[in-house]
């Protein structure tokens, strides 16, 4: 099933070809860039905070277009999509009712992450310049320490510990010289559709 058909039935009517063919066609993470791209132009009608229906599901995406601003926004949607289809592929690890805002299990965050950071890299001097955040981010995972980061800055109680990655001792060490005025983020959610 297309990933934009089952998750952002927002943009069923929409009129352009492109989105006719997003939303007929097999739409995979591998092949999200255009959709991202298809979101960027669709979320600019969005003056505020927003929160999509994303289909039969129990989940939507809580998300605001102009946070942290509007160029660099597009990369937390995707993070807000990786973490959409996490929660869509692994729906049995969940509550059956889902309220409030979704704790996000580890490797729910990551892959969140590594979508943004795919979008952030495919995006990069064509949409917008640098991003502090998302800079350090692509160090991050470009010295192979995405989970150590992700399990560092942003620790749930609820993370078992046999998900701890095996790499934190060293990746503390790599984080004094690279990460020394590093400032962790997250823009977007996902959230119940009642609350």
């Amino acid at each position: 099933m297309c990933l934009l058909r089952q998750y952002l039935p927002l943009f069923r009517r929409a009129h352009s070809t492109l989105a006719r063919e997003c939303l007929i066609g097999d739409v995979s993470l591998k092949n999200m860039r255009t959709v991202i791209s298809f979101l960027l132009v669709a979320t600019i009608a969005f003056a505020g905070p927003v929160k999509m229906d994303v289909g039969k599901g129990d989940v939507a995406i809580a998300y605001d277009p102009t946070q942290p601003n509007e160029k660099i926004s597009i990369v937390w949607l995707s993070y807000c999509i990786g973490r959409l289809h996490y929660f869509v592929q692994h729906r049995g690890e969940y509550p059956k009712k889902i309220t409030g805002t979704l704790v996000p299990k580890f490797r729910e965050e990551v892959e969140g992450r590594f979508t943004g950071l795919d979008t952030y890299k495919n995006m990069l001097g064509k949409k917008f310049e640098a991003d502090a955040y998302w800079a350090d981010v692509k160090a991050v995972s470009e010295a192979g320490f995405l989970d150590e980061y992700v399990w560092t800055y942003f620790f749930r109680d609820s993370w078992p510990l046999s998900e701890k990655p095996m790499k934190i001792s060293e990746f503390t060490i790599w984080k004094k010289d690279h990460l020394s005025s590093h400032t962790p983020a997250t823009y977007g959610a996902l959230t119940s559709k009642k609350g």
